[in-house]
C-alpha cells in the first residue's frame, strides 16, 4: 500500500474518499433544506411585489442546484477511484480511464466544503507530481469533468434559467404570477445574467410609515436654489431648466426651474 518512489499511501486515500462521500450526502441534505426555504421566500417576495428580492432568491436556488449537481458527480468520481485504488497504486502513471476522475477530485478539492478530499489530493500529488497537479488546475487537455468545471466556477446563471425557476416556483406553490416587463425582457436572454437590483422595488419612508405622501413630491435631496422636483409642478409651470449638474445618474429626479418673472 506504499509507493516507495513518491510516498503515495493508498491506505490513506481509500478511507478519505469513503468519508468524503458521506460528507457529500450530509452537505446535499443541508442544501435541500435551504432550497425549500428559498422557494418559500421567492413566493413571499412575489406576493409582496418585491421582485428584486425574488430574482435574487431564485438565483440562489439555481446556484444551490448547480452545487448539488457538481457534488453528485464528484461523489461518483470518489466511488470510482476508491473502488479502483489498487489499480492506481500499481501503475506509475494515472490510468487513462481514471484520469478524469482523479483530475476532477483534485480540481474540486479547494472549491468544495469536503475537507477529506485534501487527504486524497495530498496523496495524488505525491503519486503523480506537482506538474500533473498544476496541469489539472489549469484544465490542460480538458481533463476535468466539464459539468463540474462549470458548476463550481462561480459564474452566474443566465437570465433565462433564473426566470424559468421563478415561474416554476410560483407554479409549484399555486401562485398566479406573471413577470414584470423588465424581468420578462431580460429573462429571454441566454447571453447575460438576470438583471441585478437597483432598488426600484424599495419604497422610501417605510420604516417610519410617515413619508409615503411626501415622497411623491421629493426624494429628500437638496437641490440648487430655485429648483423643484419635476413631480411637484403641474403642466402649466414654467419651461424645464437645465438639470442639476450633480444629478448625473439617470434614475435621479429631473428638476424644473421656477418661473420668477412677475
Amino acid at each position: 500500500m506504499f509507493d516507495r518512489f513518491r510516498g503515495f499511501r493508498a491506505s490513506k486515500v481509500k478511507p478519505a474518499l469513503t468519508q468524503a462521500m458521506i460528507r457529500i450526502q450530509l452537505f446535499k441534505n443541508k442544501k435541500q433544506v435551504s432550497i425549500s426555504a428559498s422557494k418559500k421566500a421567492v413566493v413571499d417576495f412575489l406576493k409582496a411585489d418585491k421582485i428584486e428580492k425574488a430574482r435574487l432568491e431564485a438565483e440562489r436556488i439555481v446556484r444551490a442546484d448547480f452545487t448539488i449537481e457538481a457534488y453528485d458527480i464528484l461523489e461518483l468520481m470518489c466511488e470510482l477511484v476508491r473502488d479502483n485504488i489498487k489499480t492506481l497504486e500499481a501503475d506509475k502513471q494515472c490510468p487513462y480511464d481514471m484520469v478524469e476522475a482523479v483530475s476532477t477530485i483534485l480540481y474540486a478539492t479547494d472549491r468544495t466544503e469536503i475537507p477529506e478530499l485534501k487527504v486524497a489530493k495530498e496523496q495524488f500529488i505525491k503519486k503523480y507530481g506537482k506538474e500533473f497537479f498544476e496541469d489539472v488546475i489549469a484544465n490542460k487537455g480538458g481533463v476535468v469533468n466539464e459539468r463540474v468545471l462549470h458548476r463550481l466556477s462561480g459564474q452566474r446563471p443566465n437570465a433565462f434559467l433564473v426566470l424559468s425557476y421563478m415561474k416554476e416556483v410560483a407554479k409549484e406553490k399555486g401562485l398566479d404570477w406573471e413577470p414584470d416587463e423588465l424581468t420578462k425582457e431580460v429573462g429571454e436572454r441566454f447571453d447575460a445574467p438576470m438583471v441585478g437590483p437597483d432598488g426600484s422595488s424599495i419604497n422610501p419612508g417605510t420604516a417610519s410609515g410617515l413619508g409615503s405622501a411626501a415622497y411623491q413630491v421629493t426624494d429628500g435631496r437638496i437641490l440648487q436654489q430655485g429648483n423643484r422636483p419635476i413631480s411637484s409642478l403641474d403642466s402649466s409651470s414654467a419651461p424645464q431648466a437645465n438639470q442639476n449638474a450633480n444629478d448625473l445618474q439617470s434614475h435621479e429626479p429631473v428638476v424644473k426651474q421656477q418661473n420668477n418673472d412677475p
